[in-house]
């Protein structure tokens, strides 16, 4: 079994010996002891590990983010882009009904709309960001939907392999601030 690392500001760091509360709380924590429960938790269960935030990166203690296989990065990039997108819906728009919140979303997470916004990136992305970015790209990912470009599904996975980098770094204002990108164009019809 291999030791796992939570990533926080960047940092790999050994996880923390506390968690919030399952309320989810913030600022409440509950602090494990040797033999002791917290949250409630029935004696004689499993311990159970809540990371501190909803979506807390944790990678392999024994590979650096760095060297992660490209495809790994884009599968952890294409759930972290869609749960940022449906977030920034909710937040931002309008629009309660589940059916217009699916539309809006897919229509950023689709392969097409997601080349679009790399390419708005590529200006803006470290020299890093952009190799993450072009491995993603070169990767071998499958057979793209029928309904895809393959082109477009290639950035598409380029822009999902560099999301699962900047989120297993901890790079959450980076992310946001790329992410944002793909609402821009909302804000410039209004």
């Amino acid at each position: 079994m291999t030791e796992s690392k939570r990533v926080e500001g960047g940092n790999a760091e050994p996880k923390a010996e506390t968690e919030r509360s399952a309320s989810g709380t913030a600022g409440r924590t509950a602090s494990r002891t040797a033999g002791g429960t917290a949250g409630g938790q029935a004696p004689g269960l499993p311990e159970k590990r809540l990371p501190e935030a909803v979506i807390a990166p944790v990678v392999p203690g024994d590979v650096p983010v760095h060297l992660l296989p490209p495809i790994v990065l884009a599968y952890i990039g294409d759930a972290v882009f869609e749960v940022y997108v449906r977030q920034r819906l909710i937040l931002e728009a309008a629009i309660r009904k589940p059916q217009q919140l699916h539309k809006a979303a897919s229509s950023r997470v689709s392969a097409a709309a997601q080349a679009r916004l790399l390419e708005k990136w590529q200006p803006l992305l470290t020299e890093e960001e952009a190799d993450v970015a072009r491995r993603g790209r070169n990767t071998k990912s499958g057979q793209p939907p029928k309904n895809a470009d393959p082109a477009a599904y290639r950035l598409a996975t380029g822009l999902e392999c560099l999301v699962g980098y900047l989120y297993y770094r901890g790079e959450r204002d980076r992310l946001e601030q790329l992410i944002g990108l793909a609402f821009e164009e909302d804000r410039t019809n209004e």
